[in-house]
């Protein structure tokens, strides 16, 4: 069974088979969500992505907007929203595309119930492993971002294999001021060691959060 919170959207203009995926979903324990075309999909509130995990179920035929538009303006809209194309023939050049366009699976009509389900746990699992990974690199962000411009200065040295004697002279300061500063930005970067701050610098650097000591100079 899902998580309660988990969501399901289901965009399919075929009111029969709207509400079976509905049902389907719904008995599983995931909330569902429907629209009838792409135009009533992009007409409702944002979708969004933040705390529980969700996909979408999408028929590639729809009246309007095709299964292939939509895909293509959720990459932009949404990338990291998994969507399970739905097509009543799914042949090779289709998946590819739909892969192309962000699609995270091809399901081929008929199908059968369970093995839809276990592609949409597949999914949500997916979504809430990128949230959760979202999650953790804002508040590895927003933690950065409580450092004064010297703390983050000396968590560069620190970063770097630098002694605090070392650092000290590098920022013409006295070991005990680094000392203090070095204390308070591992308690604000939740840090329970060099190893640690390391990693969380790597981290930060990948994101492109990571400020470097020439844009450090010049904030000065």
């Amino acid at each position: 069974m899902s998580q309660t919170s988990d969501k399901v959207y289901i965009v399919e203009d075929d009111r029969s088979i709207r509400h079976a995926l509905r049902e389907l979903v719904e008995a599983e324990g995931f909330t569902a969500q429907t629209f009838s075309s792409a135009e009533e999909l992009f007409a409702s509130t944002p979708l969004n992505t933040h705390g529980a995990g969700e996909c979408m179920l999408l028929d590639i035929h729809l009246p309007g907007a095709s299964g292939m538009s939509v895909l293509e303006k959720l990459s932009g809209r949404q990338p990291k929203l998994p969507v399970i194309l739905i097509s009543g023939h799914a042949d090779v050049s289709l998946t590819v595309k739909a892969m192309q366009f962000g699609a995270l699976d091809v399901i081929e009509k008929p199908f059968r119930g369970s093995e839809l389900l276990a592609r949409v746990h597949d999914a949500v699992a997916q979504s809430r492993h990128h949230i959760k990974q979202h999650l953790k690199a804002t508040d590895l962000r927003q933690r950065y971002q409580r450092l004064t411009k010297r703390e983050r200065q000396v968590m560069s040295a620190v970063v770097r294999g630098l002694l605090n004697k070392q650092t000290a002279r590098e920022l013409n300061l006295s070991t005990k001021t680094i000392e203090v500063h070095r204390s308070r930005m591992m308690e604000k970067m939740e840090a329970v060691s060099v190893a640690d701050l390391v990693r969380i610098s790597l981290d930060l650097e990948r994101n492109g959060w990571l400020e470097s000591e020439s844009q450090s100079d010049a904030s000065s």
